[in-house]
């Protein structure tokens, strides 16, 4: 009966889930299309199904009630961890989409736009980039649908997914391996305070998606609450062509657990005992739905960053966007896993945590979860691997479910390291690396990075340049490694304010300036500039709503008759573009035209860019 009452759950939560996508695309379209008949009869059997579950679920036993107070006071350091994880989030919801997540979330803009309340609308629209991330354009899609083009909608929804798998990963560490309270709040803390995770929860991308449905999956797994386990190895597998990778090799990680549990056992009754595995078959499920989105594409992927190059499936030691082995592509990829943004701590920690464990093995008796433990390198290895030998843009933001993974890890570390009474010392180290791990979310004080990577100029503290060097040097998704990069999506929206921007001004960049991004990118998506509230923005044109205006000066200069020129141009220096006129022979060269109004600078320690606005004589 309990059983029972447990499936009935789940699928109401699943059929929740559906519900709340449903109607929150009926309240984007505000009825205002008719549409067809049959998508009132999808309605139908979604509510219908809801409200069934519900009442055969009123029929059971409920349980007890939840005592908050004896919960807050038991959990009471995580509860602080997870409230501050979600506080210092809230100024990052409305900001962050530029570069890539400026792309996908005009993608998504468009997607939603275009839904249909058919199948075939979100499988071809949803794809954001191309990309089978079906999963997490699915939740995602719930706050562009309630709050369209409003930016914060999205990450508000991405903020709700990252506050439940930061509950659900305490549970994995003090339940299931074992840790106590405290340590395994403060692993959570390294979590959540990673300069990668945090500095970049407000910049919308998959690869978010793909550690947070990690830990749904791995969840639902332990607790063997199978069908949402069924739910979210779905989602993870349609997050992005790596998971469906990652998640092969988690499943040959328990298969191979299983086989181990019956060692002694007669290899042909070793091997059967991993299909009497309730998971194996679930993955199947996963499978099934990754073939049949396969067939309906016509291959594996349709992902390819530009038409002309080859198939992403050859090996090319010196291509891109192939597998190949170059030695100088998997060093710098082996750094932005295990050295940047002082994970090079969390690399020592899990090194000495060894070391100890071969010294005092005499000393400690091993109790590791053998299949939690296989399946978690598996699938760190497999990651590895791939991040490895696919060379393709060498961004830092692929690297968040490396981030996880490895936490993961040194958490089962701990677990029988803290068996030679080291507690204090241990706790102490996690409280320091937090601590560490806040401050260089927003601001790059990492020693060791400094000095490996290029810097690259703000005008306040340097950032660095994490990117693949061979490769022309982009500043624009390359320095999306914490939240420094967001310097300067606020100095934008200050120096637009301070000189009023209107329809008679136009930004002129001192040079190239592809990655500045200030308007959007081109057909990708446009971000236009709001009078009203003075800040660039996602939504349409309107009376209150102008495109900004972008151009190259020396295109300006290059106008041989005054009365074609502008009548008004500002032109912003931002510190890391190669410039072709400076500040003086910017002023030299405008003066035979242009009155100079005001020159000044924007304000921020992470950054600031400086900027002079001129008038037409």
């Amino acid at each position: 009966m309990l059983n029972r009452q447990n499936q009935i759950k789940q699928l109401w939560i699943i059929n929740l889930f559906f519900l709340i996508f449903y109607m929150s695309a009926v309240y984007n379209s505000s009825w205002k299309v008719v549409r067809a008949n049959w998508m009132m009869i999808e309605g139908l059997i979604i509510i219908g199904s809801i409200i069934a579950l519900s009442y055969k679920l009123g029929k059971y036993k409920i349980e007890k009630n939840f005592e908050i107070k004896k919960v807050l006071r038991k959990n009471w350091l995580f509860c602080l961890i997870f409230t501050g994880s979600i506080l210092i989030r809230i100024p990052q919801l409305t900001g962050g989409i530029i570069w890539d997540a400026g792309e996908y979330y005009g993608r998504l803009i468009t997607a939603t736009e275009k839904f249909d309340f058919s199948l075939t609308s979100f499988l071809d629209y949803f794809n954001l980039a191309n990309h089978p991330n079906y999963g997490y354009t699915f939740f995602t899609g719930i706050g562009e649908f309630l709050f369209p083009r409003k930016v914060w909608g999205v990450n508000l929804v991405v903020l709700v997914l990252t506050a439940f798998a930061l509950v659900f990963l305490y549970k994995i560490f003090n339940k299931y391996i074992k840790l106590n309270k405290t340590t395994s709040s403060f692993l959570c803390g390294l979590f959540s305070l990673s300069p990668l995770v945090l500095g970049t929860s407000g910049y919308y991308n998959p690869d978010y998606g793909i550690a947070l449905f990690f830990i749904f999956m791995l969840y639902f797994l332990l607790e063997r609450k199978y069908i949402l386990f069924a739910f979210w190895s779905i989602c993870f597998v349609f997050t992005k062509e790596v998971s469906a990778i990652i998640y092969f090799f988690f499943i040959v990680g328990i298969m191979i657990a299983k086989i181990l549990e019956k060692k002694d056992e007669k290899a042909g009754n070793a091997f059967f005992t991993i299909f009497k595995n309730p998971v194996i078959y679930i993955s199947m499920v996963a499978a099934l739905f990754y073939l049949g989105y396969m067939k309906y594409i016509g291959g594996v992927t349709k992902w390819k960053a530009y038409g002309e190059e080859k198939s992403n499936f050859i090996w090319d030691n010196n291509g891109f966007n192939c597998f190949g082995f170059n030695l100088e592509y998997i060093y710098l990829k082996f750094q932005q896993m295990f050295i940047i943004n002082y994970r090079w701590i969390i690399t020592l920690l899990i090194v000495v945590s060894i070391i100890l464990l071969i010294f005092f093995r005499k000393k400690i008796k091993l109790s590791i979860n053998k299949s939690l433990l296989i399946s978690i390198l598996l699938s760190l290895l497999s990651y590895i691997c791939f991040n490895c030998l696919y060379i393709t843009f060498a961004l830092v933001r692929y690297n968040y479910i490396s981030d996880l993974l490895i936490i993961l890890v040194l958490g089962m570390i701990i677990s029988e390291v803290s068996k030679l009474k080291v507690k204090n010392i241990i706790n102490g180290s996690l409280v320091v690396v937090c601590v560490i791990f806040c401050v260089e979310s927003f601001i790059t004080t990492d020693p060791i990075s400094k000095t490996i990577y290029p810097l690259v100029p703000t005008n306040s503290i340097s950032m660095i340049y994490p990117g693949y060097l061979e490769k022309d040097i982009y500043y624009g998704d390359n320095l999306v490694y914490n939240n420094q990069y967001f310097f300067l999506s606020k100095s934008y929206n200050q120096f637009l304010k301070n000189i009023e921007y209107d329809e008679k001004k136009i930004v002129a960049f001192p040079g190239k300036f592809d990655g500045s991004q200030i308007n959007g990118n081109g057909a990708m998506y446009q971000v236009n500039w709001d009078k009203d509230n003075s800040r660039r923005t996602f939504e349409n044109l309107s009376d209150s709503v102008i495109p900004i205006k972008a151009e190259n000066l020396e295109s300006i200069l290059s106008i041989k008759k005054k009365k074609d020129m502008p009548e008004e141009v500002v032109v912003p220096f931002i510190p890391y573009f190669y410039w072709n006129l400076g500040k003086n022979e910017v002023k030299e060269e405008m003066k035979k035209n242009y009155e100079l109004i005001l020159e000044g600078k924007t304000e921020g320690v992470q950054g600031y860019i400086e900027y002079q606005y001129y008038k037409k004589k």
